[in-house]
Protein backbone atom coordinates (compact mmCIF):
# COMPACT_ATOMS: atom_id res chain seq x y z
CA UNK A 1 0.00 0.00 0.00
CA UNK A 2 2.49 2.61 0.75
CA UNK A 3 5.01 1.60 -2.43
CA UNK A 4 1.29 2.79 -4.64
CA UNK A 5 1.05 5.48 -2.23
CA UNK A 6 4.65 6.66 -3.58
CA UNK A 7 3.58 6.07 -7.66
CA UNK A 8 0.62 7.56 -7.05
CA UNK A 9 2.28 10.26 -5.91
CA UNK A 10 5.33 9.70 -8.63
CA UNK A 11 2.40 10.01 -11.39
CA UNK A 12 0.95 13.04 -10.58
CA UNK A 13 4.30 14.87 -9.94
CA UNK A 14 5.39 13.96 -13.78
CA UNK A 15 2.18 14.90 -15.09
CA UNK A 16 2.21 18.30 -13.11
CA UNK A 17 6.26 19.08 -14.46
CA UNK A 18 5.87 18.24 -18.25
CA UNK A 19 4.69 21.51 -19.40
CA UNK A 20 7.21 23.43 -18.69
CA UNK A 21 10.06 21.73 -20.48
CA UNK A 22 8.23 23.31 -23.50
CA UNK A 23 9.81 26.37 -23.22
CA UNK A 24 12.83 25.16 -21.49
CA UNK A 25 15.00 22.71 -23.41
CA UNK A 26 18.46 21.59 -22.80
CA UNK A 27 18.17 18.76 -20.14
CA UNK A 28 15.70 16.25 -19.18
CA UNK A 29 16.00 14.61 -15.84
CA UNK A 30 14.29 10.78 -15.71
CA UNK A 31 14.44 9.44 -12.18
CA UNK A 32 12.10 7.59 -9.68
CA UNK A 33 10.99 9.36 -6.70
CA UNK A 34 11.09 6.45 -4.35
CA UNK A 35 14.70 5.42 -5.86
CA UNK A 36 16.59 8.34 -5.94
CA UNK A 37 15.12 11.89 -5.38
CA UNK A 38 17.51 13.65 -3.25
CA UNK A 39 20.38 12.61 -5.78
CA UNK A 40 18.08 13.69 -8.41
CA UNK A 41 17.46 17.50 -6.80
CA UNK A 42 21.55 17.73 -5.72
CA UNK A 43 22.30 16.64 -9.83
CA UNK A 44 19.67 19.12 -10.69
CA UNK A 45 20.79 22.06 -8.77
CA UNK A 46 24.33 21.52 -10.37
CA UNK A 47 22.83 21.45 -13.60
CA UNK A 48 20.90 24.56 -12.85
CA UNK A 49 23.63 26.68 -11.88
CA UNK A 50 26.18 25.53 -14.84
CA UNK A 51 23.73 25.62 -17.97
CA UNK A 52 21.00 28.05 -16.44
CA UNK A 53 17.68 27.09 -14.47
CA UNK A 54 15.18 27.20 -18.09
CA UNK A 55 17.73 24.47 -19.57
CA UNK A 56 17.41 21.75 -17.10
CA UNK A 57 13.92 20.05 -16.99
CA UNK A 58 12.85 18.01 -13.48
CA UNK A 59 9.42 17.30 -12.22
CA UNK A 60 8.89 20.48 -10.13
CA UNK A 61 5.81 22.54 -11.49
CA UNK A 62 2.83 22.32 -12.88
CA UNK A 63 0.64 21.06 -15.97
CA UNK A 64 -2.96 22.77 -16.99
CA UNK A 65 -5.66 20.45 -16.27
CA UNK A 66 -6.93 17.58 -18.85
CA UNK A 67 -3.66 17.97 -21.00
CA UNK A 68 -2.35 14.26 -22.25
CA UNK A 69 0.86 13.36 -20.58
CA UNK A 70 1.93 11.19 -23.30
CA UNK A 71 1.31 14.04 -26.01
CA UNK A 72 3.19 16.66 -23.93
CA UNK A 73 5.83 14.16 -23.33
CA UNK A 74 6.30 13.59 -27.20
CA UNK A 75 6.26 17.22 -27.44
CA UNK A 76 9.03 17.61 -24.90
CA UNK A 77 11.43 15.41 -25.68
CA UNK A 78 11.13 17.09 -29.52
CA UNK A 79 12.85 19.97 -27.84
CA UNK A 80 15.52 18.02 -25.47
CA UNK A 81 19.22 17.76 -25.84
CA UNK A 82 20.18 15.27 -23.67
CA UNK A 83 18.30 12.91 -21.36
CA UNK A 84 19.77 12.25 -17.85
CA UNK A 85 18.61 8.94 -16.77
CA UNK A 86 19.12 9.05 -12.43
CA UNK A 87 19.80 4.81 -11.73
CA UNK A 88 19.42 4.04 -8.22
CA UNK A 89 19.63 0.61 -6.28
CA UNK A 90 16.08 0.07 -6.37
CA UNK A 91 15.78 1.51 -10.13
CA UNK A 92 15.26 -1.93 -12.07
CA UNK A 93 12.63 -3.74 -9.02
CA UNK A 94 10.70 -0.90 -9.92
CA UNK A 95 9.71 -1.08 -13.55
CA UNK A 96 6.49 -1.92 -14.46
CA UNK A 97 4.45 -3.66 -17.87
CA UNK A 98 4.43 -0.62 -20.44
CA UNK A 99 0.28 -1.94 -20.11
CA UNK A 100 -0.01 -2.79 -16.84
CA UNK A 101 -3.53 -4.46 -15.80
CA UNK A 102 -4.39 -1.72 -13.11
CA UNK A 103 -4.89 1.15 -16.20
CA UNK A 104 -3.35 4.37 -16.33
CA UNK A 105 -2.87 4.56 -12.65
CA UNK A 106 -0.67 1.91 -13.04
CA UNK A 107 1.48 2.92 -15.70
CA UNK A 108 4.89 3.47 -15.38
CA UNK A 109 5.89 6.76 -16.35
CA UNK A 110 10.04 6.55 -16.06
CA UNK A 111 9.87 3.43 -18.50
CA UNK A 112 7.72 5.64 -20.64
CA UNK A 113 9.66 8.62 -20.76
CA UNK A 114 13.17 6.75 -21.72
CA UNK A 115 11.68 4.31 -24.19
CA UNK A 116 10.50 7.80 -26.06
CA UNK A 117 13.94 9.10 -26.14
CA UNK A 118 15.27 5.99 -27.05
CA UNK A 119 12.90 6.33 -29.98
CA UNK A 120 13.70 9.93 -31.00
CA UNK A 121 17.53 8.59 -30.69
CA UNK A 122 18.33 11.42 -27.79
CA UNK A 123 21.86 10.91 -26.15
CA UNK A 124 20.77 9.25 -22.47
CA UNK A 125 23.45 9.75 -20.18
CA UNK A 126 22.66 6.77 -17.42
CA UNK A 127 23.77 8.30 -13.88
CA UNK A 128 24.26 5.71 -11.10
CA UNK A 129 23.77 7.02 -7.47
CA UNK A 130 24.58 5.76 -4.50
CA UNK A 131 26.29 2.49 -5.32
CA UNK A 132 23.67 1.48 -8.22
CA UNK A 133 24.83 -0.93 -10.44
CA UNK A 134 23.86 -0.33 -14.69
CA UNK A 135 21.19 -2.76 -15.46
CA UNK A 136 22.09 -5.36 -18.11
CA UNK A 137 20.33 -5.70 -20.88
CA UNK A 138 18.58 -8.75 -19.84
CA UNK A 139 17.23 -7.75 -17.45
CA UNK A 140 15.61 -5.22 -19.43
CA UNK A 141 12.38 -4.96 -21.88
CA UNK A 142 12.36 -4.86 -25.02
CA UNK A 143 11.50 -1.19 -24.94
CA UNK A 144 14.61 -0.15 -22.78
CA UNK A 145 17.04 -2.94 -23.68
CA UNK A 146 19.12 -0.06 -25.61
CA UNK A 147 19.75 1.82 -21.98
CA UNK A 148 22.25 -0.79 -21.36
CA UNK A 149 24.65 0.12 -24.17
CA UNK A 150 25.04 3.66 -23.23
CA UNK A 151 27.99 4.70 -21.31
CA UNK A 152 27.17 5.55 -17.74
CA UNK A 153 28.69 7.87 -15.17
CA UNK A 154 28.67 7.10 -11.41
CA UNK A 155 28.05 10.31 -8.88
CA UNK A 156 29.42 10.01 -6.01
CA UNK A 157 28.78 11.86 -2.57
CA UNK A 158 32.57 12.03 -1.85
CA UNK A 159 33.43 13.30 -4.54
CA UNK A 160 30.72 15.03 -6.22
CA UNK A 161 31.84 17.68 -7.68
CA UNK A 162 34.39 16.24 -9.73
CA UNK A 163 32.14 13.55 -11.16
CA UNK A 164 29.47 16.35 -12.57
CA UNK A 165 32.43 18.24 -13.87
CA UNK A 166 33.26 15.41 -15.88
CA UNK A 167 29.42 14.94 -16.91
CA UNK A 168 29.03 18.39 -17.48
CA UNK A 169 31.52 18.45 -19.66
CA UNK A 170 29.81 15.65 -21.91
CA UNK A 171 26.94 17.63 -21.77
CA UNK A 172 28.90 20.54 -23.47
CA UNK A 173 29.57 18.66 -26.47
CA UNK A 174 25.50 18.46 -27.33
CA UNK A 175 24.05 21.31 -25.86
CA UNK A 176 24.12 24.49 -28.17
CA UNK A 177 25.79 27.64 -26.90
CA UNK A 178 23.21 30.24 -25.19
CA UNK A 179 23.10 33.30 -27.80
CA UNK A 180 25.58 35.78 -27.79
CA UNK A 181 23.56 39.25 -27.62
CA UNK A 182 23.28 37.53 -23.64
CA UNK A 183 26.56 37.70 -22.93
CA UNK A 184 27.17 41.00 -24.83
CA UNK A 185 24.63 42.73 -22.80
CA UNK A 186 26.27 41.81 -19.64
CA UNK A 187 29.58 42.88 -20.69
CA UNK A 188 27.46 46.25 -21.34
CA UNK A 189 26.11 46.13 -18.18
CA UNK A 190 29.54 45.40 -16.50
CA UNK A 191 30.91 48.79 -18.11
CA UNK A 192 27.94 51.42 -17.70
CA UNK A 193 28.25 50.50 -14.04
CA UNK A 194 32.17 49.77 -13.23
CA UNK A 195 32.33 53.71 -12.37
CA UNK A 196 29.73 52.46 -9.47
CA UNK A 197 31.19 49.75 -8.88
CA UNK A 198 34.71 51.17 -8.38
CA UNK A 199 33.53 53.87 -5.92
CA UNK A 200 31.45 51.74 -3.80
CA UNK A 201 35.06 49.43 -3.47
CA UNK A 202 36.94 52.17 -3.07
CA UNK A 203 34.26 53.23 -0.62
CA UNK A 204 33.75 50.39 1.58
CA UNK A 205 36.56 49.02 2.27
CA UNK A 206 36.40 44.67 2.40
CA UNK A 207 35.97 43.53 6.18
CA UNK A 208 39.43 42.38 8.03
CA UNK A 209 40.25 38.62 8.17
CA UNK A 210 39.81 38.90 11.87
CA UNK A 211 36.67 39.46 12.03
CA UNK A 212 35.99 35.63 11.49
CA UNK A 213 35.48 33.40 14.32
CA UNK A 214 36.19 29.41 14.37
CA UNK A 215 33.14 27.73 15.15
CA UNK A 216 34.49 24.06 14.66
CA UNK A 217 35.08 21.35 11.96
CA UNK A 218 31.90 21.13 9.88
CA UNK A 219 31.54 21.14 6.39
CA UNK A 220 28.74 21.95 3.96
CA UNK A 221 27.49 19.38 2.09
CA UNK A 222 24.35 20.93 0.25
CA UNK A 223 21.74 23.74 -0.09
CA UNK A 224 25.13 26.82 -0.40
CA UNK A 225 24.38 30.52 -1.02
CA UNK A 226 26.81 32.15 -2.73
CA UNK A 227 26.89 35.68 -5.19
CA UNK A 228 26.60 34.60 -8.88
CA UNK A 229 29.64 36.42 -9.58
CA UNK A 230 31.94 33.85 -7.83
CA UNK A 231 31.18 31.12 -10.30
CA UNK A 232 33.44 33.06 -13.00
CA UNK A 233 36.36 33.68 -10.62
CA UNK A 234 36.27 30.04 -8.35
CA UNK A 235 37.78 27.19 -9.60
CA UNK A 236 34.27 25.33 -8.80
CA UNK A 237 30.90 25.88 -7.84
CA UNK A 238 28.66 23.33 -6.75
CA UNK A 239 25.67 23.44 -3.93
CA UNK A 240 28.65 22.91 -1.72
CA UNK A 241 30.00 26.39 -2.20
CA UNK A 242 32.24 27.79 -4.35
CA UNK A 243 35.83 26.48 -4.39
CA UNK A 244 38.78 28.98 -4.74
CA UNK A 245 41.45 26.40 -5.06
CA UNK A 246 44.63 25.72 -2.53
CA UNK A 247 45.94 28.23 0.43
CA UNK A 248 46.88 29.12 3.69
CA UNK A 249 44.47 29.50 6.22
CA UNK A 250 44.96 32.88 6.35
CA UNK A 251 45.08 33.36 2.89
CA UNK A 252 41.83 31.36 2.38
CA UNK A 253 40.32 33.95 4.96
CA UNK A 254 41.81 37.36 3.63
CA UNK A 255 40.37 35.74 0.15
CA UNK A 256 36.75 35.55 2.22
CA UNK A 257 37.32 38.83 3.60
CA UNK A 258 37.49 40.87 0.80
CA UNK A 259 34.44 38.83 -0.81
CA UNK A 260 32.46 39.96 1.73
CA UNK A 261 31.62 35.76 2.19
CA UNK A 262 29.90 35.40 5.31
CA UNK A 263 31.58 32.03 6.33
CA UNK A 264 34.79 30.16 5.61
CA UNK A 265 35.87 26.26 5.25
CA UNK A 266 39.06 25.37 4.84
CA UNK A 267 40.86 22.48 4.93
CA UNK A 268 42.73 21.14 7.52
CA UNK A 269 46.33 19.88 7.51
CA UNK A 270 47.39 16.81 7.51
CA UNK A 271 44.05 15.58 5.84
CA UNK A 272 43.15 14.74 1.89
CA UNK A 273 41.76 17.94 1.80
CA UNK A 274 44.28 20.02 3.26
CA UNK A 275 43.95 23.99 2.34
CA UNK A 276 40.93 23.59 -0.12
CA UNK A 277 39.28 27.61 0.40
CA UNK A 278 35.63 26.98 0.18
CA UNK A 279 33.19 30.26 0.59
CA UNK A 280 29.71 30.81 0.72
CA UNK A 281 27.31 33.04 2.31
CA UNK A 282 25.32 30.34 4.39
CA UNK A 283 24.85 26.64 3.85
CA UNK A 284 21.19 24.77 3.71
CA UNK A 285 22.94 21.75 5.56
CA UNK A 286 25.88 21.81 7.97
CA UNK A 287 27.37 19.00 9.26
CA UNK A 288 30.78 17.85 10.96
CA UNK A 289 33.59 17.35 8.97
CA UNK A 290 36.82 16.25 10.39
CA UNK A 291 38.77 17.42 7.26
CA UNK A 292 37.60 20.98 7.36
CA UNK A 293 37.19 24.04 9.53
CA UNK A 294 34.23 26.22 9.80
CA UNK A 295 34.87 30.32 10.31
CA UNK A 296 31.47 32.94 10.10
CA UNK A 297 31.80 36.47 10.03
Amino acid sequence: MYVDLLKRREVIARLSAAAVFRTAGGIFISYRRSDSKSDARSICQRLERTFGKRRVFIDVDSIRPGENFQSVLNDDLKQCKIMLVVIGPHWLELLRPSEPAGGEQNRDYVRMEIASALEHNLPIFPVLVDGAPMPDAKDLPDDLKQLSFRQAFSIRHDSFSRDMWELEQEFRRHLPAQRTWKLAAIFALIAISAGAISYYVWRSPPASPNAYSRIGRFACFGGADFPDSWQNEASLCTTYGCNFGKMSEDACLALGARKRSKTVIHGNKGTSRANECWLQDSCGDLRPHVEFSLFRM
